[in-house]
């Protein structure tokens, strides 16, 4: 792959059902713009791994648990036929995000999700993709919540 020219920052481990159909949207959007644009695709994972929580361990765990999530994310890409790699990063999610573009210098877009968080909850969790769109020197395309129901219920619409 001579260089990334799409990079796709994903929460590829959500636990929630919300957070794997946001996963599953972000990746049928990149595939989609990869293939119509003919570009690489890049995914970066980051692994939040605050200091509290960082012990040998649970480093083992995320590195057991992203090698089973690899292998299924780069079966999908190649059954789409898009030329893809997967990267784990550790770290603060939005400056690993934007590190991942400043490092990719032929990269055109960066798609990511958002949880949509309002009021209290993004005051004391903050907002990755806001950080990200903010410090960003290439468009960010982002799927926010209401987008993603609406893809959802089209969808089921035609089943």
């Amino acid at each position: 792959m001579a260089g990334p020219n799409l990079i796709l920052a994903d929460d590829l481990a959500a636990d929630t059902s919300t957070g794997r159909k946001r996963s599953r949207l972000l990746q049928d959007n990149a595939i989609q713009l990869a293939q119509k644009l003919k570009l690489n695709l890049e995914i970066v994972f980051v692994a939040d791994l605050k200091p509290s929580w960082f012990k040998k361990e649970n480093l083992k765990f995320v590195m057991r648990e992203f090698d089973g999530i690899r292998s299924q994310v780069l079966k999908r890409m190649k059954k789409s036929k898009v030329t893809a790699k997967l990267d784990l990063k550790y770290g603060i999610p939005a400056e690993e995000i934007l590190a991942a573009t400043k490092s990719a210098p032929d990269c055109r877009m960066l798609i990511m999700g958002t949880q949509g968080k309002k009021g209290l909850k993004k005051l004391l969790l903050g907002s990755v993709a806001e950080e990200v769109i903010r410090n960003a020197s290439l468009p960010v395309f982002v799927l926010g919540p209401v987008a993603q129901e609406k893809i959802v219920s089209s969808i089921l619409r035609r089943n």
